[in-house]
């Protein structure tokens, strides 16, 4: 009885559409924090919300990406169908470029076992002095949910996404190629995001070398970065009030040793310097008309420790 029952609620679940919204919260501020394996070893890295911008007449969403390789930025996008991310590719010896190409990771709604087209990509390119015809089309599935065991810790209910990718490479008397290769295989958990993503090489594939795959598994994440921080007490922490803000924000100093305090963007480059009147117990900045929305982060200095915290800038 107790089979019959199971099989019947699977049944039922895979017939109902889910709404996805919630796996993929994002918003100015979020951090994730990764640990990143491949061939070449262990990594970790954050990813944090770090700005908007508008790509297609959406509104987009900065991640900024920082490991030992330095520095990336990714661009996702939240529509009504879905959650995208912006596909780019560059071919050197072919002189192509195929830049912010919407990619539909989760739709929404979605049922279990639902398949959608992901990315369709017909280009053509020279090599070489040769016409080389490109096309590759990703097809993502809903496969359902599964229970994960990360670094930070234990995750239940994930939903598992899996992409195929089918490409074939056409360049007529000289070589013709193609095939079907994973893509990627993502997990989402509600109200936290991605927890688990394996990536392929796809290009590595096509262009006849090694399929490599990273793995990125979470470790940790922190969506407390933009909450009002105006009634926490004084002389505690540094702090910033309002935040997020529009026009000029109020830097509450955690001491009156303070001397200076430096404002920094998600790339590390000093925006501004401000010197502190000595005794001061706040002070304010206002950024540039050329400063971008985003997340700064701000530093204070006094002759025996340093302070920081971070705010976000909405124009």
């Amino acid at each position: 009885m107790r089979g019959i029952i199971l099989t019947l609620a699977l049944i039922a679940v895979a017939g109902m559409a889910i709404n996805t919204t919630p796996y993929f919260p994002i918003a100015l501020g979020h951090e994730w924090v990764y640990q990143d394996s491949s061939e070449a070893g262990y990594d970790t890295s954050r990813a944090l919300v770090s700005g908007m911008t508008t790509i297609h007449g959406h509104e987009t969403f900065i991640v900024t990406k920082r490991g030992v390789e330095g520095i990336d930025s990714s661009f996702y996008q939240v529509r009504p169908e879905g959650f995208y991310e912006m596909f780019n590719l560059y071919v050197e010896m072919a002189d192509i470029s195929i830049e912010n190409y919407p990619v539909l990771f989760m739709k929404n709604p979605a049922e279990i076992g639902e398949r959608w087209a992901a990315m369709s990509i017909d280009t053509s390119m020279m090599v070489m002095g040769f016409p080389v015809d490109l096309t590759i089309d990703v097809i993502a599935e809903f496969e359902g949910f599964h229970d994960l065991i990360l670094p930070i810790g234990d995750m239940r209910d994930c939903i598992k996404i899996t992409a195929l990718a089918d490409w074939k490479i056409d360049a007529g008397a000289l070589f013709a190629d193609s095939g079907q290769d994973l893509y990627s295989i993502s997990y989402y958990v509600e109200n936290v995001g991605l927890v688990s993503q394996t990536e392929f090489d796809i290009m590595g594939a096509m262009m006849g070398g090694s399929m490599d795959a990273t793995t990125s598994k979470l470790i940790s994440y922190d969506f407390s970065s933009i909450e009002e921080l105006i009634d926490r007490p004084e002389g505690m922490e540094l702090s910033a009030f309002p935040n997020p803000f529009n026009s000029a924000v109020t830097i509450r100093l955690p001491s009156a040793d303070v001397r200076r305090v430096e404002i920094f963007d998600v790339t590390g480059r000093v925006v501004e310097t401000l010197d502190v009147p000595s005794g001061a117990g706040f002070v304010g900045w206002e950024p540039s008309q050329t400063a971008q929305s985003g997340v700064y982060f701000i530093k204070a200095f006094a002759p025996a420790a340093e302070f920081s915290t971070r705010a976000v800038y909405l124009k």
